[in-house]
């Protein structure tokens, strides 16, 4: 096998693999909503209105990435999206770091009580790499 069709399938698996797990912490917020609403709130950062606002905007996000990640032709723009989402979540992971919230980081679960860890930073971390791999890749792809 040459090295573009290694190329072509390590794509394919990061795109799959944001996906899946964008699609399910979408699922999973948008069963509970005003708890996704709380999470935003235990941060801090944002008044009560503004975590209203955000939470729809931040679960449709994440649901939006999965499909858009498939089509080699809006792949960048998943990628951008996951980008961008993941600089907001870490962002602020970090201002946290440490501290126990009352619903946990709310990254991709919500659940109890629980730090913000290295954990769960260094996965979101991991997931803004992979990002930035599908849209560094796609988007030079997409400019020949």
């Amino acid at each position: 096998m040459g090295s573009s069709i290694w190329h072509t399938l390590l794509q394919w698996a990061v795109s799959l693999i944001l996906g899946a797990v964008f699609l399910a912490s979408g699922s999973k917020k948008w069963t509970n909503p005003y708890g996704f609403v709380k999470v935003i709130q235990s941060y801090r950062l944002v008044g009560e209105w503004a975590a209203m606002a955000l939470s729809p905007l931040l679960i449709a996000a994440e649901m939006f990435v999965a499909p858009v990640l498939l089509l080699h032709a809006t792949r960048w723009i998943g990628a951008l999206t996951v980008l961008l989402l993941q600089v907001l979540f870490i962002g602020a992971q970090i201002v946290r770091l440490g501290e126990r919230l009352p619903f946990g980081c709310g990254c991709f679960f919500l659940h109890a009580p629980g730090r913000v860890t290295f954990q769960s930073l260094g996965i979101n971390v991991l997931l803004l790499v992979m990002a930035l791999y599908l849209l560094n890749t796609t988007s030079l792809e997409l400019a020949l």
